[in-house]
């Protein structure tokens, strides 16, 4: 298999993960870097040799050949990237939230859609041990699909430590934005996607619980 070729835009602390992975994985590889921050730029192209660094990605993508952009930066403002990921043929692999509003991610994945391109948002939830448990019982030869359920989330962290993104402390409703879409994307894996159940012992007929909303 031919490794996937990523460049990494904005080098914040979502992005040290990204680095590691993208360089230790044999499916993929780094070759492009992209940050608007001098220092930061110039200390990860120190630990990635052989990468093409720059402040804008229509930079390094015209420097490098590459598969897939990997959007690490803030939610809000991604026009650009987008556009730019487009226009330069690459996939687009986003950390969520895609956007911060609903418009824009509606446009975000339009101008995917034009331009030929795949866009995929990053949620990782799915995939825990848990949840994959949770989800083989609910199969047909167990319990069965799940007609109810409840979601109870509570947790503090202080946002100002240096591992932690810091625009969740300035965006509006980080909770949901930022936070509660993992527990909808879990719903709705758990729901196999869909929007309402009807169990069998209500009388109502028709979506009588909500079960998740698409974000």
């Amino acid at each position: 298999m031919t490794p996937l070729r990523f460049i990494l835009v904005g080098l914040g602390a979502r992005s040290r993960i990204w680095q590691r992975v993208l360089t230790e994985h044999p499916d993929c590889g780094l070759v492009g870097l992209v940050e608007t921050n001098p220092n930061r730029l110039a200390e990860a192209l120190a630990e990635t040799v052989g990468t093409v660094g720059g402040t804008s990605l229509d930079e390094v993508a015209a420097g490098v050949e590459a598969d897939v952009a990997l959007l690490c930066t803030p939610p809000g403002g991604r026009q650009s990237q987008v556009a730019a990921a487009c226009a330069a043929g690459l996939g687009i692999l986003a950390e969520k939230p895609l956007a911060d509003t609903l418009a824009d991610a509606e446009s975000h994945v339009t101008a995917a859609k034009e331009a030929g391109v795949s866009i995929a948002v990053g949620l990782n939830f799915r995939y825990l041990a848990v949840t994959q448990a949770l989800k083989t019982l609910f199969s047909p030869d167990r319990l069965g699909p799940p007609e109810f359920g409840r979601f109870t989330y509570e947790r503090w962290r202080d946002g100002r430590l240096p591992h932690l993104n810091k625009y969740p402390m300035s965006m509006k409703q980080p909770m949901l934005w930022e936070q509660s879409i993992h527990h909808f994307d879990l719903m709705r894996f758990v729901y196999d996607g869909s929007r309402s159940a009807s169990p069998p012992e209500l009388s109502i007929h028709h979506g009588r619980c909500t079960r998740a909303m698409p974000m």
